[in-house]
Formats: structure tokens, C-alpha cells, sequence
């Protein structure tokens, strides 16, 4: 949102960002996305933004995923693209925490896709 005030002569201009509501954010599911492109990262994120979800992208493996993780909605691990011992890792904590996995085996938007348009329809 951008606010135009003119003082004295000069023009000033201010940017706002509009807060969520409660509301907002409780209807928002947030999703951790384990394996997939490095270049990819910034579509997986704008996808799950325009289905209304947050997402956190790992992919490559960190010894600090179990601490990022945090405990979203949903974990969701692209097969091809991660090492077994990151699956295995990514799994034994979403276990831990009771969190739902989905397993794609291609790392594409369309795979993505069609499981946000799923979980969509379970919404």
C-alpha cells in the first residue's frame, strides 16, 4: 500500500505493508518443502503463496532442518532430488511431531501443484 503526502511543497512517500488478520493466518497452512531445483525455490514458494500457503524450502541438507522445520501442517519431500538420509531425517521428525507426509517423486510446479490443489479440496 502506498501513501502519497505532500508537505510545505514536497512530496513524501510512505509504503505500508497490510498485516494479517487472525484469522487470516490461522486459514493459511504452512508447508516445508524438503529436496527439489535450487533455482526452483522461489516458484515453489510463489505456488503455495497463491493457494494460500507458507512454505520454507530446504534443498539442500542442513544439520539445522530439525530446528527450521519448526512444526508445519504439512512436510512435504520431492523423492528424486534428496538423499535417503534427509528423507530419513525430514521423516523420523515429522513422526515426532505428528506432522502429515506427502512423498512426489518429480520436483516439477506441477507436481506441486496437484498436491496444493488436493489439499485444497480436503480443505
Amino acid at each position: 500500500l502506498m501513501l502519497i503526502e505532500i508537505r510545505n511543497r514536497e512530496i513524501y512517500f510512505f509504503e505500508y505493508e497490510l498485516v494479517k488478520t487472525n484469522q487470516e493466518r490461522k486459514n493459511s497452512m504452512s508447508i516445508v518443502i524438503i529436496g527439489g531445483n535450487e533455482r526452483m525455490v522461489t516458484r515453489y514458494e510463489n505456488l503455495c503463496e497463491s493457494y494460500g500457503c507458507k512454505a520454507k524450502v530446504f534443498v539442500k541438507e542442513n544439520s539445522s532442518i530439525k530446528k527450521k522445520m519448526g512444526c508445519p501442517d504439512l512436510l512435504l519431500l520431492f523423492t528424486n532430488t534428496v538423499s535417503h538420509k534427509m528423507v530419513m531425517n525430514a521423516s523420523q521428525e515429522a513422526k515426532r511431531n505428528n506432522i502429515p507426509i506427502r512423498r512426489i517423486h518429480r520436483a516439477s510446479t506441477a507436481a506441486l501443484q496437484s498436491v496444493l490443489e488436493d489439499i485444497k479440496e480436503e480443505r
